[in-house]
């Protein structure tokens, strides 16, 4: 039994050790294997990674359909000579377990069998006649993860709509908002939407729409108001200023309201995300804060780094591997 399990374990090691990574630039040198994202996508199989060059030329609409699938690009702002990202307008999602990393686009269109989706320092432009990422199926909204982006947003449409899907074990921490979150399904399982360590921008009565059973926890509402949530939820350790409503409309504790957060560089009251801001908060306001939301709220608003690839590197187009797993070598014979 043991000599079995042992080779269950080897076999699944090893089909991990050999998911392919492929690369994609549309650039007329390109340095990549392939010149288009669907060509790149049509040779991989689940679970492999694609990553997608840096370009001053749009990737376009593209459509994910195998499971598992990693896309990495080069970061919505990546700290370089000639900053290139990895931009597309409309990526259709029908696979579960993706990942979309470092990339720029317009929507995201999450549909069919679309759960356990990642996206990671992306910048999501939206406009305003889209929504950035928006979510359709009964349980389609369960399991993402929503880390570290942009959500520039348009003037009417949902940074993030789950279009009434369920949104259970979903987390969506330390981003930037210029607009608002939208329509989860009241099945959501109580307590298991974290919404957390996120800086909400724009200049809106409600930011949330229709939102049941979350946990909002440790954000700063800077005119953007902490209403239109539903029921079943939260809202604890934050700071609202200068909404037109600055009370928050769930029940919780240890909110700061109509406090003004004194972001380090945020010069124009009226003013959407940009680049130059910085949005930690001034040394002055700690002093001021409980210890606990010390240690929560004073880093939130600062993004991760926007570039998946490592900085400063000699050759700017070689994307860093965190980790690299070799197989094991055959057994050596009796």
């Amino acid at each position: 039994m043991k000599r079995f399990v042992f080779s269950i374990a080897f076999l699944a090691f090893f089909h991990l050790s050999f998911a392919t990574i492929r690369t994609v630039c549309n650039m007329p040198y390109s340095p990549g294997q392939f010149t288009t994202f669907a060509a790149a996508l049509a040779a991989s199989a689940v679970n492999d990674t694609i990553y997608v060059h840096g370009s001053n030329i749009n990737y376009g609409s593209i459509s994910v359909n195998k499971n598992g699938i990693v896309i990495i690009g080069a970061g919505h702002n990546p700290a370089k000579t000639v900053s290139l990202g990895s931009s597309f307008t409309t990526i259709n999602l029908s696979a579960s377990g993706c990942q979309f990393i470092g990339l720029s686009f317009d929507i995201m269109i999450a549909f069919g069998t679309s759960s356990s989706t990642t996206v990671k320092r992306c910048k999501v432009q939206a406009s305003s006649s889209s929504e950035g990422i928006s979510i359709s199926g009964a349980s389609n909204g369960n399991n993402w993860l929503i880390e570290g982006n942009v959500f520039n947003g348009g003037s009417i449409y949902a940074c993030i709509n789950f279009g009434g899907s369920s949104s259970s074990n979903t987390t969506i921490r330390n981003n930037i908002f210029n607009y608002g979150i939208y329509s989860n399904s009241s099945s959501t399982t109580p307590f298991t939407l974290l919404i957390l360590n996120n800086v909400f921008i724009g200049n809106l009565p409600s930011t949330f729409s229709s939102i049941s059973n979350a946990v909002i926890d440790n954000n700063i509402f800077y005119r953007s108001g902490p209403q239109g949530v539903a029921t079943g939820c939260v809202m604890d350790y934050n700071i609202s200023f200068s909404c037109s409503n600055n009370n928050f409309a769930a029940p919780g504790s240890n909110n700061l309201v109509n406090v003004n957060p004194l972001f380090t560089n945020f010069p124009l009251p009226g003013a959407l995300f940009s680049y130059t801001h910085d949005y930690n908060l001034a040394q002055a306001l700690r002093g001021l804060l409980p210890a606990v939301m010390v240690r929560t709220v004073v880093c939130m608003a600062a993004l991760e780094p926007n570039s998946p690839w490592e900085a400063n590197r000699p050759l700017q187009r070689l994307p860093m591997l965190p980790s690299l797993l070799l197989p094991p070598f055959p057994p050596a014979a009796p």
